[in-house]
Parts: C-alpha cells; sequence; structure tokens
C-alpha cells in the first residue's frame, strides 16, 4: 500500500493582527482614557527574538510592540504607556543585568499597578 503524498509546508505567512482582531484590547485602554478610574494590569512581555525561528519570534515581538507601545493622554493632559512593554531577552549577552533591571524600572514607574 502507498502511502499519501507529502504535502510540502509553506513558508510562515506572517502578518500583524487586523483592527477587528485586536479591537478588544483598544477599546479596554480608551474606555479607560475616557472615564478613568483604576487602570488595567500593565503587561511586560518577554521575547527572545534570536532563539528558534527567529523571523517568527521577530513578528511575535512586532505584533506585542504594536499592541503595547500606543501612548494615551492622562488627566492631566500628558501622554502615559498604560499598556506595557516588551523585554527583549536576547539583549542579556551584552548586559547580563538587563532583564532584572528592566523589572525593575518598571515595577517603579508603574507603582499602584498590577504588573
Amino acid at each position: 500500500r502507498q502511502s499519501p503524498p507529502r504535502r510540502t509546508l509553506r513558508p510562515w505567512r506572517l502578518r500583524q493582527a487586523s483592527q477587528k482582531q485586536v479591537r478588544g484590547i483598544f477599546e479596554l485602554y480608551n474606555w479607560y482614557e475616557e472615564m478613568g478610574g483604576q487602570p488595567p494590569p500593565y503587561v511586560m512581555a518577554f521575547v527572545n527574538s534570536r532563539s528558534g525561528n527567529q523571523k517568527v519570534s521577530g513578528a511575535i515581538k512586532n505584533q506585542l510592540l504594536s499592541l503595547l507601545n500606543a501612548q494615551f493622554h492622562d488627566t492631566g493632559g500628558g501622554k502615559i504607556n498604560l499598556r506595557g512593554e516588551v523585554c527583549e531577552l536576547s539583549e542579556v549577552i551584552t548586559n547580563p543585568t538587563h532583564v532584572r533591571d528592566a523589572i525593575k524600572a518598571t515595577a517603579g514607574a508603574i507603582r499602584g499597578r498590577f504588573l
């Protein structure tokens, strides 16, 4: 009995999430900007874009950056980064304390919020 022919795998089709797919997170932060109150948790995403499939890792990092790095106006008229940030783990190659420093700096900057 002959086995079925193998299908060749297509290369990764990497693209950013559509506006429809990420609408919920934008609506949450827009609501907070308009209504005030307890800010949502601050997200600190850890990504190593040098491990595994670097094209996929890079795409994940870019998607997180586009979702987390947007700035909003606070009630005083200034801008504040409400969502979070991406910590690149591969930077420990050149700076061994990078991750620890990033966590400490972030925790100090967002006092009163969940991390």
